[in-house]
């Protein structure tokens, strides 16, 4: 067949999040075909997750894998003592997690089974750990071993934060530290406050005292600071309260909806969770939050320890506390509420809401069960036993007291303290540490091991190191087995062996390793993806650098031959640290390889490379070096050398270890003193690894190296098409869109979620140039904002709040202007958030109900009834910029105003004079921005041509990446970056609508547009914009730029029809991105122990040895698995071989390795008899099932299945105008009452013809709702949809027309919107307000064994959709 030749083409891309459109068109815009098919499309994809979630994962599973490395270190250090009197200690606490039929010990108890004492002794002794570590550090005598480890363990465990990390506790206990912290940062920020010294202590109690509630700390921090804002707004926040960023840094520029938090509250938030957030926002600002948080964790620390000197101490009271207050309030409550004591301390029913609730046990005929529900918040139980409490004048005078007690208690919150809160995180690891100094240091007097010293260290000092330890973040992963196989790890030791706490300076270099974080990302070879460089000065990566140079070197008009070069690298390189041209030259005569006068081409003074390693190590070795083993040996020191950098140490053992056997002591010494540490760019597989041929000759190279060595060709030769090196660097690349392009988007700075829509369009890419043949004359991109985190968390400002906020701020000036303040707030109040959603509203109330023009009041009910006495102008015309509709160009006015102003620009000087002051008035009290204020003021069009040329030419930088990349790729490519604005003006202009809910047509029809809009552009405008518009004439209007010839871009008479009759087209390929799913195996939430027939992960503890079948009627189990991928499969049931779909869960992938270990699975695990895999299947992949278009989107453990529908709804342009037109009017109309209905009126054809009244515009929309359900019916009894599943839903929807007839609108347009979704992928639609089902059409639970007996057909697509298979199944 012959292959369709392709002449220039255009290229367009619109790239978003979650879907890229593309187009290839000719140069008069026709959209081009090739196998069949119309080239555009759009290609779908889920959005990519940010990395936030999986590094949180990550965070807390290396938390709990260190935590548990201390407990096994603490373990070894007290094992041998323990075991001398307890031999089972370890093993019981181990299988404490078990049964006791599936114990090995086959004992009951868990830490003591002593003859004398067990755990109920125990817990009897001590009923909380602080109690037995109070009673260790306060009792000097000597305690059973098992219960110092038991104490040690608990501290271990949960050592509080390291915000203070060498700091001692007195220095963290001390106020005037902090204090000073507080001072330094004002002055360094130059916010001059003088705090007088002598409140210091004033400060420390106020802060500390927890019997004050904030609003009276609030009150006297006012009367300490003199109500300075700031001040209040720091110590507001440092003992808990809500404070505003404005506040806290005196400034109004961290608006709500402006900043993703404006507010901060150290008691309602995790601040560590935020501090990114806050960083984003505040810079090195964040300081102050910092210090302000070092104040709360000050008060914390002391309302914890209160006038305890120990935390146990503090705790213990607690406990004694809350034991009580338990006693007194059921003392209170049998006594004077008894029909309710049940209700409130032990009733199951209740149990959400009461003590049960609250302490998250529930004690029953003396056996304690676990409350699974969320547990009750102090507050609420303050409620809930205020219920309960008899009325005061009831309790007898003896009960007084008691009662009294109890309701100081509830109003201050310290009623049953709990010994554990969240604002335990708030406690330094010092804390922690004094305990267990003091703990050993009472016990090491009577055991001897806790003093025992090795190498200098003692147990005592090993326990406080290791209790201590933490690994720097530069450091990272201490295992560096995968480090040189490109794994992510760094670590620079000083020495081999086991890294402890206490030897953790002596094994790892620190500084070297900071510097490895630093450099670790750059070495990697420059063709070979994956392949480590080689050092610089190697021996082969020196000879390549001077063959290189000395290829290109003519002597006398002619290249060097194989064997001079061989001469000259082995006489002349070899022995000289640097050759000169004169040392070159001399050579060349004496060895007669050139006689008479030289002349040399390629080199100037001297060559660039050298062989300076070669001649270090021939110094040492002599002749030797001749032998390979030597030549390993220099090779392998040079790399270490690069390694370890100036670690003797290492370096030393690392070549003893290896060649101490073939290398002297005076040779490993002298190699020791080299110092190389460079890194070359390439791999030694680019140099040796790759055979490759010459296309001319047909002359063949093993490798670069030798080709170097036998032609005159540098490398960058090499790779051009005379050679097939580039092509077998592909090959080795395996799919070079895959990888280098996947290395250059992981280094492009976007975020995730458009890298991975960067990616399908350069796969897209290309496929097209595959196709073609060759490389697009312009690339058109446009690319979506989205995918920028900070926009994503943007909430759309609550504009009523606003308005009231700037209406407080308003002061006395507003008497200079005549304006009810009063009138226009209790006018405001009538319209919600949504309501000021209307751009004529909100200007209003942001122009204090004014023309900007003319200062004349607006009539209100007039403006919102649609008439013609009012306007919304755009102050930079709409003729003269690309379309800017931002509240910055947007004012209300007199439509006659408006005419008057016409298109013009700056804005006529007597309205500017009369308006001048009231409109810097609007500015300073932020009504409107400075951007607006100087374009209400401008004084000519020169600012206005700015602006346009600013529109034209600035482009964002995620867009720019994209382009970069193309260019890295392709080097002439020409990339022109299209306007989101360009594209969106030329549909409004010639009437193209996108509805994006009715299909994913768009995105190929907006790339389309890019190229078409993007090239008239680009060819009037963009390639020299500031020339041009200067020149421009003073009634240039961009609105008519398509009224003119633009030379290879507009042709007026044909380009419009052409463009026209390709947006018409419903030929566009719509393409899903599929993979083998991977993430989350299951369900997170553990399930309790019980029966289940579906398909699960039971529980299994580490330490169990028994049957693993019905563990998870043990020890529970996990539900909810996720499928990688399905399998359709033939396989024999009842003597019959029938077909079904089977799922493979992710959390069984791994098992699979082959075909083999997969019908293994499937009789093993799916109980399948004689299975035969007919095709594997991707979720979201195309299934035809009788012809029609579905995915496979769930399969559950009993063979039923979900599916989406894939098939495109079109309509016709008149019934998208109404479809467009329901859509707005559920978006504007929610929550409303009819008689508030908002309507977009029909414009006037001319200024004869009469306005729409309200009566007229609902009678259309009532007729054109009618239509459209009219429409969508028809739709769906059409040939198009007859093998569609929910085609049998047709007479019933046809049956409910006449109830769907009488609804309102709003019903209305529900319905016609949940009508769309039957045609869309989701499938289920809310047909509820006509009587049917809230969940019509839904394709689910759809029996496997029944779909295979249909026709079925699997699709596999290229990127582009332009390559389909179609497999029968």
């Amino acid at each position: 067949m012959k292959k369709q030749k392709f002449s220039d083409y255009y290229l367009g891309f619109d790239i978003g999040t979650n879907s890229v459109g593309w187009c290839v068109t000719d140069l008069d815009y026709n959209v081009l075909r090739f196998n069949k098919k119309d080239m555009w499309g759009s290609r779908l994809f889920e959005e990519a997750k940010t990395a936030a979630e999986r590094r949180v994962q990550r965070n807390s599973r290396r938390r709990l894998k260190r935590r548990k490395w201390r407990l096994n270190l603490l373990e070894e250090i007290f094992s041998n003592e323990i075991l001398k009197i307890d031999s089972n200690f370890f093993r019981r606490l181990k299988e404490s997690s078990l049964w006791l039929e599936d114990k090995s010990s086959k004992e009951k108890f868990t830490l003591f089974n002593d003859d004398n004492y067990k755990d109920y002794d125990f817990y009897k002794q001590y009923p909380t750990i602080f109690h037995l570590r109070n009673e260790l550090i306060k009792n000097p005598e000597k305690k059973d071993i098992r219960l110092v480890y038991l104490a040690i363990h608990s501290i271990f465990k949960s050592r509080g934060h390291f915000l203070f990390e060498g700091q001692n506790l007195k220095e963290i206990k001390n106020f005037e530290t902090l204090y000073n912290n507080l001072i330094a940062f004002l002055e360094d920020n130059g916010i001059n406050k003088i705090i007088d010294k002598d409140n210091l202590e004033k400060l420390e109690k106020i802060v500390c005292d927890s019997k004050k509630g904030l609003k009276d700390k609030e009150k006297e921090f006012k009367e300490i600071f003199n109500s300075d804002k700031q001040l209040v707004a720091i110590f507001k926040l440092s003992v808990g309260s809500s404070v505003s960023l404005n506040d806290l840094f005196d400034t109004d520029e961290y608006k709500k909806g402006e900043v993703e938090k404006e507010k901060i509250s150290f008691r309602e938030q995790i601040y560590e969770d935020d501090k990114p957030i806050y960083y984003s926002i505040l810079g090195e600002k964040i300081e102050l939050l910092d210090i302000a948080k070092s104040f709360y964790d000050f008060m914390v620390l002391n309302n914890i320890l209160a006038d305890s000197n120990y935390i146990s101490e503090a705790k213990v009271k607690l406990y004694e506390e809350h034991k009580k207050d338990l006693k007194n309030l059921k003392y209170i409550i049998r006594k004077y509420n008894k029909g309710n004591y049940d209700k409130l301390f032990k009733d199951k029913n209740e149990n959400k809401n009461n003590y049960s609730a609250y302490i998250g046990l529930n004690k029953e005929k003396g056996k304690k069960e676990v409350v699974e529900k969320s547990r009750l918040k102090i507050d609420d139980l303050i409620k809930v036993i205020k219920g309960y409490l008899p009325k005061p004048e009831r309790i007898e005078e003896k009960d007084k007291t008691v009662f009294n007690e109890i309701l100081s208690k509830i109003e201050l919150k310290t009623i049953l303290p709990k010994q554990r809160i969240s604002d335990n995180g708030t406690l330094p690891y010092q804390i922690h540490e004094v305990e267990l100094e003091k703990i050993l240091e009472n016990q090491s007097k009577y055991y001897d091991f806790l003093n025992y010293e090795e190498n200098g260290v003692s147990t005592k000092d090993k326990l406080l190191k290791t209790f201590k330890f933490r690994i720097p973040y530069y450091v990272g992963p201490l295992n560096s087995y995968h480090k040189d196989k490109g794994g992510n790890s760094w670590i620079v030791r000083k020495e081999e062996g086991k890294i402890l706490p206490w030897n953790f300076e002596q094994k790892v270099d620190i500084e070297k390793s900071a510097e490895e974080f630093i450099k670790r990302m750059t070495n990697k070879c420059t063709y070979l993806n994956g392949e480590d460089v080689i050092p610089k000065d190697s021996f082969l990566y020196s000879e390549y650098v001077i063959l290189n140079e000395l290829n290109k070197v003519q002597v006398n008009d002619e290249f060097l031959n194989e064997e001079n070069k061989r001469k000259i690298i082995d006489e002349l390189f070899k022995e000289n640290k640097k050759v000169s041209e004169k040392k070159f030259k001399e050579y060349l005569l004496v060895n007669q390889i050139a006689t008479g006068t030289i002349e040399l081409k390629g080199i100037k003074d001297s060559f660039n490379s050298n062989y300076v390693s070669y001649i270090k190590f021939k110094d040492i070795f002599g002749e030797k070096l001749n032998l390979d083993i030597y030549k390993e040996i220099s090779e392998k020191s040079i790399l270490w050398k690069c390694l370890y950098g100036d670690d003797k140490k290492i370096f030393e053992k690392k070549i003893k270890n290896e060649y101490g056997d073939i290398l002297n002591k005076d040779e490993i010494k002298k190699i020791n003193t080299f110092k190389f540490n460079t890194w070359g760019r390439l791999s030694e597989k680019l140099l040796t690894g790759i055979e490759f041929i010459n296309f001319e000759t047909g002359e063949c190279y093993s490798s670069v190296m030798e080709a170097l060595r036998r032609t005159n060709y540098n490398l960058m030769e090499l790779l051009s098409s005379k050679f097939n090196l580039q092509e077998s660097i592909d090959n080795e690349n395996k799919d070079i869109s895959q990888f280098s392009y996947r290395d250059l988007v992981e280094e492009s700075y976007v975020s995730p979620s458009l890298k991975r829509a960067i990616l399908q369009t350069l796969k897209i890419y290309e496929e097209i140039k595959k196709i073609t043949g060759r490389v697009p004359k312009k690339v058109f991109i446009e690319m979506a904002r989205g995918g920028d985190e900070t926009m994503k968390n943007k909430k759309i400002p609550a504009r009523q709040e606003q308005l009231k906020k700037l209406y407080d701020s308003c002061g006395n000036d507003i008497a200079n202007f005549s304006i009810d303040i009063k009138e226009m707030k209790s006018s405001l109040s009538s319209y919600d958030n949504n309501s000021l959603r209307q751009k004529k509203l909100y200007l209003y109330y942001l122009q204090f109900g004014k023309c900007m023009y003319t200062g004349k009041e607006i009539d209100l009910d007039r403006l919102l009834q649609n008439n013609d006495t009012y306007d919304i102008d755009h102050i930079y015309p709409r003729s003269k910029v690309i379309k800017d509709d931002s509240f910055d160009n947007l004012v209300l006015v007199l439509k006659n105003e408006n005419a008057e102003k016409s298109n013009e620009y700056p804005v006529k000087k007597e309205i500017q004079e009369k308006m001048k002051s009231f409109w810097r008035f609007l500015k300073e009290k932020n009504f409107i921005s400075d951007e607006k204020y100087k374009r209400l003021t401008g004084k000519d069009d020169f600012e206005l041509r700015g602006f346009m040329a600013r529109q034209l030419v600035n482009v964002r930088q995620t867009t720019k990446e994209v382009g970069k990349i193309l260019q890295q790729i392709e080097p002439e490519i020409k990339i022109v970056y299209s306007k989101a604005e360009i594209a969106s003006s030329f549909r409004e202009m010639f009437d193209f609508i996108k509805v994006r809910e009715l299909n994913d047509t768009h995105h190929a029809k907006d790339a389309y547009l890019n190229i078409v809009a993007g090239n008239v552009y680009n060819t009037k405008f963009t390639e020299k914009p500031y020339r041009y518009l200067q020149e421009i004439k003073e009634n240039y209007d961009v609105k008519k730029i398509y009224n003119y010839d633009i030379k290879k871009a507009w042709d007026k008479e044909n380009s419009l029809e052409i463009v026209k009759k390709n947006m018409k087209k419903n030929t566009v390929n719509i393409t899903r991105f599929i993979k083998e799913e991977k993430g989350q195996l299951f369900d997170l939430n553990p399930i309790k122990k019980g029966e289940t027939s579906n398909e699960i992960i039971s529980i299994k503890p580490k330490v169990y040895n028994g049957k693993d079948d019905k563990l998870n009627e043990k020890y529970g189990y996990y539900k909810s698995l996720n499928p990688a991928y399905f399998l359709y499969v033939e396989h024999k049931e009842k003597n019959k071989r029938i077909k079904s779909f089977e799922r493979v869960n992710l959390v069984d992938v791994n098992n699979i390795k082959d075909e083999k270990s997969l019908v293994k699975y499937l009789i093993e695990n799916k109980k399948l008899v004689e299975p035969r895999v007919i095709k594997k299947v991707y979720k979201r992949q195309v299934i035809l099932i009788n012809d029609y278009p579905y995915s496979i989107v769930a399969l559950d453990s009993n063979k039923l299945m979900d599916f989406e529908n894939l098939k495109p709804l079109f309509l016709e342009n008149k019934y998208e105008k109404i479809l467009k037109n329901v859509i707005k009017f559920l978006e504007d109309n929610q929550g409303k009452s009819e008689e508030n209905y908002k309507f977009i009126y029909l414009k006037k054809k001319d200024r004869y013809e009469k306005n729409e009244t309200l009566e007229s515009v609902k009678d259309r929309y009532n007729l054109e709702f009618n239509e459209m359900y009219d429409k969508f019916l028809e739709k769906l009894d059409s040939k198009d949809y007859k093998n569609y599943m929910n085609n049998k839903k047709y007479q019933e929807l046809l049956d409910v027309k006449e109830k769907f007839i009488k609804l309102n609108l709003f019903d209305k347009a529900f319905t016609l919107k949940s009508f769309l979704d039957l045609f869309n992928r989701k499938t289920m639609a809310d047909f509820s307000k006509v009587g049917l089902t809230k969940y019509l059409g839904k394709i689910q639970k759809i029996s496997s064994n029944v779909l295979s007996k249909n026709e079925l057909y699997l699709l596999e697509e290229s990127v582009t959709g332009l390559f389909v298979k179609k497999i029968k199944l």
